[in-house]
């Protein structure tokens, strides 16, 4: 199956293939054609309001969906490190997301590039 891809699907589109029936999905982009081209592409998949996209910067939009009403969620932090300033935002995040609700589960996507700053990420 993996090795069938052609192409890198995207977290996006990873994550929403693990959706069960009730789950949501919420998805931020910040950057206008960033978040015009994921909008186009989430719509292609036909999966109505269980995958919504919103034009947010997600490290502040996540503060208000923590704790969330079912008491379950995982988060997939997977921002585009074109700042450098993303890899401390990360952090603080996480550590903000943890205090918020603790018993979530919490994934991070990080580059591993010659930067000193994705080193010191994880």
């Amino acid at each position: 199956m993996a090795t069938d891809l052609k192409i890198y699907p995207g977290s996006p589109f990873i994550e929403q293939k693990f959706l069960s029936g009730r789950d949501k999905l919420k998805l931020f982009e910040l950057h206008p054609t960033d978040f015009k081209s994921l909008s186009g592409n989430i719509d292609q998949l036909g999966v109505g309001r269980q995958v919504a996209v919103a034009r947010e910067d997600g490290f502040e939009a996540l503060k208000t969906f923590l704790p969330p009403p079912a008491r379950r969620a995982m988060v997939l932090c997977d921002p585009s490190y074109e700042m450098k300033s993303d890899y401390g935002r990360v952090s603080a995040c996480m550590a903000d997301a943890v205090k918020r609700f603790a018993t979530g589960t919490y994934v991070v996507w990080y580059p591993i590039i010659p930067r000193p700053e994705a080193h010191d990420l994880p």
